[in-house]
């Protein structure tokens, strides 16, 4: 919410550069509105606690970005992905967590499923340095399952969580993640391996 967002402002307006407190004003914004989501599950009312928890995901990633790494830029993503998978359990439950197999290990990705049947055509989403597939699925996804394509959003070498989680650094031949991520939807009873294109943005 705007509003959200304009009390964080106004909490830093006067400490441009701080990083630490970007970090830490993000932080207490988050909490509260997850804060909010716990309460409105323990009333019953789920999709709306859903909705709660996917802003407070947002708000500890951005919170995440100008954070130096080390323990608290990793704690702030932990929580942007247990809220956004508290979100999406009722907001979206078409999307499951996905891993593909890559080189002996496997990136983290989220498949949204579109509302068809039989085989239909994919989409792979790539992040840029300062994204993850937390963000491309949801900026994506959900128009395209409207249109009746499902969406992988794959955190690739060096992005989101298999750089975060995993340590898994960037590569320049980025054929081979992205063959990964085909051979995967391809492999899939309800994608047509015939219809897969990739969108990668930025550094993606």
């Amino acid at each position: 919410a705007i509003s959200e967002v304009d009390r964080v402002g106004q909490r830093l307006k006067d400490r441009v550069g701080d990083n630490d407190a970007w970090g830490v004003e993000w932080e207490k914004e988050a909490r509260r509105i997850e804060t909010m989501g716990d309460a409105a599950a323990a009333e019953g009312h789920h999709y709306t606690a859903g909705a709660h928890y996917l802003r407070a995901s947002t708000y500890y990633f951005v919170g995440e970005r100008f954070v130096r790494p080390g323990p608290k830029k990793t704690g702030l993503y932990q929580s942007c992905l247990r809220c956004f998978r508290g979100g999406i359990k009722t907001r979206y439950p078409n999307i499951e967590r996905v891993e593909v197999r890559y080189e002996g290990t496997t990136l983290p990705a989220w498949f949204m499923k579109a509302p068809v049947s039989g085989k239909a055509p994919t989409v792979c989403f790539f992040d840029g340095l300062d994204s993850t597939k937390e963000f491309s699925v949801m900026f994506g996804g959900v128009e395209l399952a409207n249109r009746g394509i499902h969406t992988l959003a794959i955190d690739g070498p060096g992005q989101g969580e298999a750089l975060r989680l995993q340590n898994i650094p960037s590569r320049p031949d980025y054929e081979v993640p992205a063959a990964a991520a085909y051979d995967y939807v391809a492999s899939r009873a309800d994608v047509d391996p015939k219809r897969v294109a990739i969108m990668a943005f930025s550094m993606g």
